[in-house]
């Protein structure tokens, strides 16, 4: 079992900061409280942290990522339980929500507080985990509006960043926040997300990010390693054969030597 801390980290710092790319949505996008949206475009870090004993949920925070506001004041953290869930806590360790994954990534869903009983949204997927320009569906109700709503999230592979819409495809279409990976860091990724857009609701989508790039690079060692086995099966066949022929023409010429 793994902790994840969520530290943010404001844009006008020299961490974290990048060119928003984020638009204004034309109505409240609220999924998990209205407490979590604000006026104003933030930039959020989830980063690897130090291994530290956290008293507040009781356990050591081994393979951490760390948040922190611009005061250096922590918001939120998150432990990971297995690679099928994360639950994200408030500051007092009350947890906010869970992401839990099922039906090998096809399917995840966001719980209110630690236990699936209280679904907030359902995130669908067609596309397997292995595909380089995946496609996510989230489905929720919308507490600012009282109407049920769906955003769309694309990866795109050439800015490897994946992109959150609301209205996709339509006139009105907005970009309402970005998640992208650290390229260096598996357990590193940066969630951009717009004014009047729930915080949480995009953070949540931040893990499961996280954890697709995890069973993305997890599948791909595993694809390396066995083409590695092959080869070094293959090196040792073609040496094999080359030394049994080898050994075969010793035989054969000492054969013709003694029968001359």
């Amino acid at each position: 079992m793994t902790v994840i801390q969520i530290d943010t980290l404001n844009n006008n710092q020299n961490y974290c900061t990048e060119e928003y790319h984020v638009g204004i949505p034309d109505h409240e996008i609220v999924a998990v409280d209205k407490q979590y949206v604000t006026n104003k475009s933030n930039i959020y870090c989830l980063k690897e942290g130090s291994k530290t004993y956290n008293s507040r949920i009781k356990m050591m925070d081994s393979n951490t990522m760390n948040i922190i506001d611009n005061e250096g004041n922590e918001q939120f953290q998150c432990m990971k339980k297995d690679r099928d869930k994360v639950i994200i806590y408030n500051k007092d360790g009350t947890p906010i929500l869970n992401t839990f994954i099922s039906d090998n990534f096809k399917k995840m869903y966001i719980y209110k507080g630690e236990n699936e009983t209280e679904k907030l949204a359902t995130i669908e997927t067609t596309d397997k985990i292995t595909n380089a320009n995946q496609k996510c569906r989230i489905q929720f109700f919308n507490i600012a509006n009282n109407e049920n709503e769906e955003l769309e999230m694309h990866y795109n592979k050439s800015t490897l960043c994946n992109y959150i819409y609301c209205n996709k495809g339509k006139a009105n279409e907005t970009v309402i926040g970005t998640i992208k990976v650290d390229e260096g860091s598996r357990n590193e990724c940066k969630v951009e997300i717009s004014p009047m857009v729930d915080t949480m609701l995009l953070l949540s989508l931040g893990t499961v990010v996280v954890n697709f790039v995890t069973v993305k690079d997890d599948i791909k060692k595993k694809k390396d390693f066995y083409c590695d086995v092959c080869s070094y099966c293959c090196l040792i066949s073609t040496i094999t054969a080359i030394l049994l022929m080898l050994l075969l023409t010793i035989i054969i010429l000492k054969s013709v030597s003694s029968m001359d």
